[in-house]
Parts: C-alpha cells; structure tokens; sequence
C-alpha cells in the first residue's frame, strides 16, 4: 500500500470509495442521504464534489491510499487547516 497526496484525477475513485464506506453509516447515510439507494450516482456524486473542491483547497489536505499492484485507490484521508496557517499556504500547481 502507498499513501500519497490526492490529484485531481483521483476524485472518481476518492468518492467511490467514500461512498461504499459510509452507506450504512447513520449520520452520512441515514441522516444526511435517506435517498442514497434510490439515487447511487448522486450518493457518489456527491463525493466527487465534495473531493474535487477539497483537493483543489490550499487549506485543504487530501491523501489517499493506493494498491501497490493495481494502483486502485482503497482509502481517503482530507483535513483542514483552519485560521491563519491555512489561509497562507500556496495553492498546489494548476489550480
């Protein structure tokens, strides 16, 4: 397993790994997305989005874990550096 920072073209399979981890999770689930068995793409959707905006933040951290073989991406870790230290971080390159 490799853990590195996420890319912008890890989203997808970011969000599809969030959301096979939280489908039954009360909160993210139940609470926050009754509807997510009806509606599965707008359930990972929702993620995708939430990643991409996350990865494209300065105050942001995204890593993801990764299969050495495949490369398949099998785990996601995000945090936010809240107040001052955040805001004075650099954008990554591209965005």
């Amino acid at each position: 397993m490799t853990i590195r920072k996420a890319e912008l073209s890890d989203c997808p399979a970011m969000a599809s790994a969030a959301a096979a981890a939280f489908k039954d999770e009360e909160l993210f689930g139940d609470l926050m997305h009754p509807y997510r068995h009806a509606y599965p793409s707008d359930w990972a959707f929702s993620y995708e989005r939430r990643f991409r905006a996350a990865v494209s933040n300065s105050s942001k951290e995204c890593f993801v874990a990764t299969e050495d073989d495949s490369g398949a991406v099998v785990g996601v870790a995000e945090w936010e550096r809240w107040g001052e230290g955040g805001l004075k971080r650099p954008k990554p390159i591209g965005m």
